[in-house]
């Protein structure tokens, strides 16, 4: 029945007629009456008629709010509902909103290939990722000169002068600045270390990060099997379970610089990436667990220490199993 509906509405409706009220009361009758009757009953009688179609439709009774403030959200049409955020804000603050979006990211990056294919056709149209770099830098300025002229927005005096209303407004200044406010903030989200552990994050980085290059000079086929080039505007290598959640759960150095927690990203998508982990620590463990190749080290000390990291990995996932 709902998909009958739906097909209904949306076959040979490129301009929306179908949903419209006029339209629907001259050409099919019946079923104007059942939507308004339905609509009716269950208190949707003021919405627009193209919306007392989705919910019939769907069966949807109460207008959808906004998931992170229960504010009034915007119908978009048919095929997508309603918004489910009134605003940007509310999305990039919304923890559902996080999840959803590493659940993708993680989905879109976990074999690289996405990333192999770009590269290949920005390889194919301007033969080195400097020069397309550049090329994108130049056209956003460039775009940015003929529209406002100047090179970037924030240099516009109409974003100047919204930035100052909105803090006066806000905060009654209009430079007005609370760093305490956002360093505590971003204590308690956990993206940003606590002043007392910042030492000891620092000196856990500098060794993670040595021994993830050590790990990679000693396996560079493991980590890099498509031998992508690395650098600073090209690939970096990405620990998947970030350093700063690793540092968060006390997990072994040997976790963290493990090839199965070790990719090849390209640095935008680092830049994007952040902190943020593209892996569960279950899944990590399992894999570390489950990993079969030999890990090759001229140091001997290092053999020794990652001969036993599945037994690491399998006391880790007894206490961390979801």
């Amino acid at each position: 029945m709902k998909e009958d509906l739906f097909n209904y509405f949306t076959t040979d409706n490129i301009s929306g007629k179908k949903s419209t009220e006029k339209w629907l009361s001259k050409n099919n009758l019946e079923l104007y009456n059942v939507i308004t009757d339905w609509c009716s009953k269950n208190n949707l009688e003021n919405l627009e008629f193209k919306r007392k179609v989705f919910h019939y439709i769907n069966k949807v009774i109460d207008i959808p709010i906004c998931l992170k403030c229960g504010k009034e959200v915007k119908y978009r049409r048919l095929r997508d509902g309603y918004q489910p955020y009134c605003s940007i804000i509310c999305q990039n603050s919304c923890s559902l909103a996080k999840e959803n979006w590493l659940k993708s990211w993680k989905r879109g990056n976990s074999n690289n290939e996405h990333i192999i294919n770009r590269n290949k056709t920005i390889l194919t149209k301007y033969g080195d990722l400097e020069t397309y770099t550049k090329h994108t830098n130049n056209s956003k300025i460039k775009s940015c000169l003929d529209k406002y002229g100047v090179e970037y927005i924030t240099q516009t005096d109409s974003y100047k002068g919204k930035r100052k209303n909105t803090l006066k407004e806000k905060y009654g200044s209009e430079s007005y600045n609370n760093p305490n406010k956002t360093k505590n903030t971003r204590i308690k989200n956990g993206s940003q270390i606590d002043d007392s552990s910042i030492n000891n994050f620092l000196i856990f980085k500098k060794v993670s990060v040595n021994k993830t290059y050590t790990m990679y000079k000693n396996n560079e086929i493991l980590i890099n099997p498509n031998n992508l080039k690395r650098g600073i505007k090209s690939y970096h290598i990405d620990h998947k379970f970030s350093l700063k959640q690793g540092y968060l759960l006390n997990l072994p150095v040997e976790i963290i610089t493990h090839p199965c927690n070790l990719e090849m990203i390209y640095y935008k998508d680092n830049l994007v990436k952040q902190d943020n982990c593209s892996i569960e620590l279950n899944e990590l463990l399992n894999n570390i667990i489950n990993f079969n190749n030999e890990l090759k080290f001229t140091n001997k000390e290092l053999n020794e220490k990652y001969s036993n990291v599945k037994y690491i990995a399998l006391e880790l996932l007894s206490k961390y199993p979801h």
